[in-house]
């Protein structure tokens, strides 16, 4: 019996050095979820001490260097993890966005971020991580036909929840035609452009996300390519680089910009209706709350006042349209993000 119980003691070393200690792995992964850097970092350092040519580990590491704000180290752990094992895709994207250009800086096809990306999804064209900063920075790249690509990629990949696509569509379906839609961040953003692009739904909705409001690149988009009116002229769109460079914040300009568009409503140049999601903040529109109409999913723009109430037969209309069992997963109500999904916001 005492030789039997050395054996098993001897087989359970073994295969806990075989696992190159995953447990310990998985506990530093769960902290860099729980946006505990610091200690994440501690814990992924510990781990690649002990287990230096684990690759893996170290895009975790590279990405939790990335997430403190420490580009080069990460970009150096990064192209470690790929020395190590090629297969680590998602360390291409990591080597990406730790090389970004600055908002306003100019990009080309031969940068570190645009060839890391194109890497990230020839390694691997299922994630959707990399489909994300790829649509981020054909945004920036003016690259329509990649935006549309990107997105409906994220859509194969089974990037978003059946939740949130369910989300996408009621917010989009009662809107009025020709409408611009205000959203507020990637998830509130990505999905309704998906549903547009593989459902062929509501495409006469253009999507604006509030922060690109704020970039000469999105804002030449809207206009060139989407036909949609800016309030701001060639030559006013040349110097906003420099108006940020003397302090201004991008989401500074979004606001200046989406207040041109309503002195355009209430003098009579701008045609299409202005929504604004429920998921922006309201400093975004603080000087206008009393003509916005709460509809549920939105706050449509009226000319006259209407007071704080909401709009009862158009909350109504929006809440007869739900279908609940959309909004569940596994017989629950839906999380956001895929499991897979690296955002800590969207996890959270």
């Amino acid at each position: 019996m005492r030789r039997l119980a050395t054996l098993l003691t001897v087989a359970l070393i073994w295969l806990a050095a075989c696992s190159g200690g995953g447990s310990d792995l998985d506990e530093a992964v769960d902290l860099f979820y729980q946006n505990d850097m610091e200690r994440a970092l501690q814990s992924l350092q510990l781990f690649v001490s002990k287990h230096p040519d684990h690759p893996e580990a170290r895009v975790w590491l590279a990405e939790t260097y990335r997430r403190m704000g420490r580009m080069r180290i990460s970009m150096e752990a990064a192209q470690r993890a790929l020395e190590l094992d090629p297969g680590q895709c998602f360390a291409h994207t990591v080597i990406a966005d730790a090389a970004r250009p600055k908002l306003y800086a100019e990009r080309t096809d031969e940068d570190v971020t645009w060839i890391a990306l194109n890497r990230a999804i020839r390694c691997d064209p299922s994630d959707g991580n990399a489909w994300m900063s790829i649509w981020n920075e054909a945004v920036l790249r003016r690259k329509p036909e990649m935006m549309r690509t990107s997105v409906a990629r994220m859509r194969e990949t089974g990037f978003f929840t059946d939740a949130v696509l369910a989300y996408a569509r009621w917010t989009l379906r009662n809107l009025p035609e020709n409408s611009i839609l205000i959203t507020n961040g990637d998830l509130d953003t990505i999905p309704m452009l998906a549903v547009q692009v593989t459902e062929d739904f509501r495409q006469d909705v253009v999507i604006v996300e509030r922060g690109l409001l704020g970039t000469t690149q999105f804002l030449r988009y809207l206009r060139d390519d989407l036909g949609v009116t800016i309030p701001i002229e060639e030559a006013g769109l040349e110097v906003l680089p420099q108006i940020v460079e003397a302090g201004a914040t991008v989401y500074e300009i979004a606001i200046r910009v989406f207040s041109g568009w309503i002195t355009q409503k209430e003098d009579g140049k701008m045609t299409r209706p202005i929504a604004i999601s429920s998921t922006v903040f309201e400093d975004f529109f603080e000087g206008i709350k009393d003509h916005l109409l709460f509809t549920g999913p939105y706050r449509l723009w009226q000319i006259e006042e209407i007071g704080a109430s909401p709009a009862m037969a158009e909350l109504e209309t929006n809440l007869e349209g739900i279908v609940v069992e959309e909004f569940k997963v596994s017989g629950r109500v839906g999380s956001i993000a895929a499991r897979f999904d690296i955002s800590i916001q969207r996890a959270s």
